[in-house]
């Protein structure tokens, strides 16, 4: 299961973190152990083979008599609505966000921030800069956060 969230992390922020070091946290002998690593390098979807993994070892504990059906089904579920976020994640991910949005937003802010004292000086007077200033920061906050939206689960710089 740690192996996949840390996997799966890696996979939305776009990183390739070195598979040993999730070696420690396998409970596994050497043999598969490097059957996995090998796996998880060569497939283009790491985090699916850990669930492909962890659902071949559940059917094999079911079979040898280690958990009952029941426990079995329980645990299935999870699985499958692990791999079920893991689709609608990965959807998101690979979702752009149009540059011509970034760049009409950003285009926009910054025209309204340099409008804003000639429209309101004749009603505001010598109170003008406060009010434009504390609205550009908000306005320059808002562009910002769009700009971190493009990367959903992080991996860019903040």
């Amino acid at each position: 299961m740690l192996i996949f969230v840390n996997l799966f992390r890696d996979r939305l922020r776009h990183q390739k973190l070195p598979v040993e070091r999730f070696a420690d946290y396998l409970d596994i002998d050497d043999k598969d152990k490097d059957e996995l690593n090998m796996l998880i390098r060569q497939h283009i979807n790491a985090p699916q083979v850990v669930l492909e993994r962890m659902q071949h070892r559940l059917i094999h504990a079911v079979k040898s008599g280690q958990i009952s059906d029941i426990i079995y089904t329980s645990i299935q579920r999870h699985i499958i609505e692990m791999g079920n976020i893991q689709a609608g994640c990965d959807r998101i991910s690979s979702t752009p966000l149009p540059l011509v949005y970034s760049v009409l937003l950003h285009r926009a802010v910054f025209c309204f921030c340099w409008m804003l004292p000639f429209g309101i000086e004749s009603v505001l007077g010598i109170w003008t800069p406060f009010l434009v200033g504390l609205l550009a920061y908000m306005f320059l906050g808002l562009d910002e956060l769009s700009s971190q939206l493009e990367e959903p689960f992080g991996g860019g710089t903040k």
